[in-house]
């Protein structure tokens, strides 16, 4: 068996519908092509899967209490860390982003006379909703790890 790591072998595999569009979803994501996702993401299972064997066979022990986090689980934990404080410094700019539009529609817009608040209110939360729900719509499964949707909120709060 040959082990030169200049050596590339060609597989071809069938996969699930569900695994493909979220190999589909990782390589629009990332602007790599499929067949690097698929490869990446075969070295870090087999990798993974080494490091935990390699852990489970030949556990140390630290203080009397048995290690069981391997440097590279911990260097994982560490990148997802750092990608989640990029993620939050996106939200944080969204956020911002978000407020300064609703001044701007603050500045514009005028002031609704008492007479008529009522139906303004009840008309405005009929589109926040509809807004929402089109949110909750286009986001699709990314809402369903963050929360309920909104219709969901609405029919839990009939």
């Amino acid at each position: 068996m040959s082990r030169d790591p200049r050596k590339h072998h060609e597989l071809r595999t069938h996969v699930g519908d569900a695994l493909y569009q979220r190999m589909l979803r990782e390589a629009a994501a990332s602007g790599e092509r499929l067949s690097e996702i698929a490869r990446a993401g075969l070295s870090e299972a087999f990798a993974a899967r080494d490091v935990l064997a390699n852990s489970l066979r030949a556990p140390r022990s630290i203080g009397g209490a048995m290690e069981v986090v391997p440097l590279p689980l911990l260097e994982l934990e560490q990148r997802l860390a750092d990608q989640l404080t990029v993620v939050d410094a996106r939200l944080v700019r969204v956020e911002a982003m978000i407020d300064r539009l609703y001044y701007g529609l603050m500045l514009h817009m005028a002031e609704v006379p008492i007479d008529a608040r009522g139906a303004r209110s009840a008309s405005a939360g009929a589109r926040h909703r509809a807004w929402v729900e089109a949110v909750d719509h286009q986001v699709g499964d990314a809402t369903s790890a963050a929360g309920p949707t909104a219709a969901e909120r609405k029919a839990s709060s009939a």
